[in-house]
């Protein structure tokens, strides 16, 4: 060893009482977010309904309302398209279900029975939410 070098550092070495805590398990990326049929994790339900036209849906859904993409499209000023992605983007998340409409091209969007216990309630396993106004069915009117 030369006279006017420094010998080697030493590793740094963290001495603690406890453990290290494992880092801290990655968030998935809401668009990768996939809810199974009855649970959907609040980073879907907050992407979900997140929009006011989703929530809106949402609050349609809750009084027992059924909806096709040209009924939830009435009153609004968005186009057809628009309106469809909406309603498929809750239905991808998982917080509304839809089937086979009347003919081969419409499908009917809705809030299964399971997700909404009582009136009022709204209930996505990760999260229930109480309405402060619950939602009151539409009555035919003529």
């Amino acid at each position: 060893m030369h006279p006017h070098s420094l010998p080697p550092p030493l590793p740094t070495l963290w001495l603690s009482p406890f453990p290290p805590e494992p880092p801290p398990a990655p968030v998935p990326s809401p668009s990768r977010v996939v809810a199974d049929k009855e649970r959907v994790s609040l980073p879907a339900l907050w992407m979900a309904l997140n929009n006011g036209f989703r929530w809106r849906m949402v609050l349609r859904m809750a009084a027992g309302e059924e909806l096709t993409a040209p009924q939830a499209a009435r009153g609004s000023d968005l186009r057809m398209s628009t309106v469809r992605k909406h309603l498929g983007q809750l239905r991808k998340l998982g917080v509304i279900d839809s089937r086979p409409g009347p003919d081969k091209r419409s499908e009917v969007f809705f809030l299964r029975a399971s997700r909404r216990p009582e009136p009022g309630v709204l209930e996505f396993g990760a999260c229930r939410i109480v309405l402060a106004d619950p939602p009151q069915p539409l009555t035919p009117t003529g």
